[in-house]
Parts: C-alpha cells; structure tokens; sequence
C-alpha cells in the first residue's frame, strides 16, 4: 500500500505593537516533508482529503487494430499502437483530453532565456519530438500494463513510458536516457491537451503566483484554487509563465466538478496549465495575440530556472545548479478521475 504524505509548516512571527508590525508581522514560513506511513486516503492535514477510490479491476479490454482501450465502469482510457501514446480519457463518456498526452522538452523563451542565446542553443529539444518514432509498444493484459518505447532519428535520445492501469487511475512511469553531448534542456515532462471546459485548477503545493527552480523561496506551501485564465501569468510579451513548482497533486475541473487529478508518486512535480497553446504563446509579439483554446497541461519531471542576474548576455540565463544536464531521467505519476 502507498503511504499518503504530511508536512510540518513552521512560521517565524514578530509581535510588536507598531502598525507596520501587526501588518507584516508574517517574517518567514516554510514547510519541510514528514515522513508518515499513514495509508494512502487517511487524512493527516487539513490540505489532504478522503477520495472516492474507484474498482481496482478492469472490466473490458478490447484490442483493436490501431488501439488498446480500457474501460472499467464510468472510466474509458485508448492508447494508440500508432504513436504509443495515451490518446483518450473519458468519464461518462465525457472526453478529458483533446490531444495525446506526448513528451515535451521545450518552453516559450523568456526575455532571460533570448538574452542568453538559449532558443539558439538549446533548438534541439524544440525538434526532437517531431523526430520522434515508436520504436516498441506492447501490452500485458495479465500485469494491466502498457509500455511505449520512442526513439530519434539519430539515437541520441530514447523514451520509455510505462502506464500501469488500476482501475479508473493511471500510474505514468516515464523514464529519457540520452547521450552525454546534447545541450541542456528546457525542461523535462509531458504534455497533454485538455477539454477548454476544464478550466478550474487545485493544487497542492507552492503559491499562489508562479514558481520556478530558482524563483519559489517566496512562495509558499498551502492549497490553491483559481481558474487556469485568471491564473495566467501575461507577460507584455508573452513567454513561458504561470510555473508551479513542488506540486504534490493537482486537479482540474469543469464547472460541474468532473475532471482529472495529477498526484505525484514520489518526488513532486513542475505543474502548469494555460488557456493557450505553447505555440501561440511562442509566436505571439503581445498579449492581444493570444487566442483562447484547449486547455495546455504540462506535467514536468523539472524545467530550467528563469535566472536574471543581466538582461544582456549569458548570465541572464539560470545559475548551474538550476539548469537541467542532458543524462538520464526519471519520474512517476498518477492521473485519477474526479468525478462529483
């Protein structure tokens, strides 16, 4: 059985009579992990809740000629032995993802990232997943297993993604193995499009404004909710915002309370949800460019800092120990239903 997972928060007040004082009087939070070998759904805080937990077993498996699909109940899950990737995600019929759930290495520059010449640089991981190509995908009925293998075109960098099918939730087991010559990457995740009408984010971690690898200290760990426009971090001119770092879960859901939730197995994640496509947000000069579409969910392993020490050469881009060396990576989580 999964351990559930509580934290002890620790705060620094200062008691003073002066009005600045009773204001401010909030010097410094912060939140350290607890272990706990509490069962998964036993709430230890105020910020974890019960979950209806859905029928471990799978009802039907129909293998088709271009899919596997997966229906246990009210859950309906299609992975296609074309691309190998997770193609569809139903509740009641209702479809959650509008376009495959795909590895992303790449992120809208920032003003720091031109300033350092990274889109020139690091152009390679921008590329790569248009050169990617299933190299093997099989499917364990007896273990509920899925696995997907992708390869380049050159051998420099190999994918292997594992779903582990239990019930309605799905376990995504993702693992990069790459050449040591490759430039270092944006960031290191998955990213999946999702119904336009799963506009309302949860989450369980820093906030409630954007964090990055080198930019959260300020940000503190409680439970947030707001919608994914009004979330938006706009930029004059728009580029890689409204990050979530040292996310525990995340739900999102339409106005009716139906919807997906993204927990983290061990290590926490790098969440971020957009009302735009990463492309529009790319190729947009300002804000008035921007078109509201699907939802953009990316769940990432890590991405790169936003640096700023100079907004002129290579040091504007992160400090070292916030860029992210092309070697092997590593990560799990779950994606459960919610449903009211």
């Amino acid at each position: 059985m999964r351990s559930s997972i509580s934290f002890i928060f620790a705060a620094v007040i200062l008691y003073a009579k002066d009005e600045w004082a009773r204001k401010f009087g909030g010097l410094a939070q912060e939140c350290g992990l607890k272990l706990s070998n509490l069962p998964l759904g036993v709430p230890v805080d105020s910020f974890v809740r019960k979950k209806r937990k859905a029928s471990l077993s799978i009802h039907f498996i129909s293998l088709e000629k271009s899919s596997i699909e997966v229906t246990n109940g009210s859950i309906r899950m299609v992975f296609s032995k074309n691309t190998g990737y997770l193609s569809s995600y139903q509740l009641n019929g209702y479809e959650i993802i509008e376009k495959a759930l795909k590895p992303n290495f790449w992120r809208a520059p920032t003003d720091n990232d031109f300033a350092s010449g990274m889109p020139l640089r690091q152009s390679y991981w921008k590329e790569v997943v248009d050169k990617l190509s299933l190299k093997n995908f099989s499917f364990n009925e007896h273990n509920s297993e899925v696995v997907s293998v992708h390869e380049d075109e050159d051998d420099s960098i190999q994918i292997t993604t594992k779903y582990k099918i239990d019930g309605g939730k799905l376990k995504v087991d993702y693992q990069l193995t790459t050449i040591s010559n490759l430039p270092n990457i944006p960031r290191v995740g998955l990213q999946v499009k999702l119904d336009e009408e799963l506009d309302q984010l949860k989450w369980f971690g820093r906030g409630p404004l954007e964090t990055y690898a080198d930019k959260k200290t300020g940000s503190f760990f409680g439970l947030y909710t707001e919608s994914v426009k009004d979330d938006y971090t706009y930029y004059v001119r728009p580029q890689e915002s409204s990050n979530k770092a040292e996310v525990w879960w995340a739900e999102l859901t339409n106005s009716e309370g139906n919807g997906i939730r993204i927990e983290a197995e061990q290590d926490p994640l790098s969440i971020s949800a957009w009302p735009f496509t990463l492309e529009n947000i790319e190729e947009a000069k300002r804000i008035e460019e921007l078109e509201f579409s699907n939802i953009t969910l990316n769940i990432d392993y890590k991405q790169m800092g936003v640096g700023g020490d100079n907004t002129w050469n290579r040091d504007a881009g992160p400090h070292v120990p916030f860029r992210i060396p092309a070697k092997s990576y590593r990560y799990t989580f779950w994606i459960k239903p919610v449903m009211k």
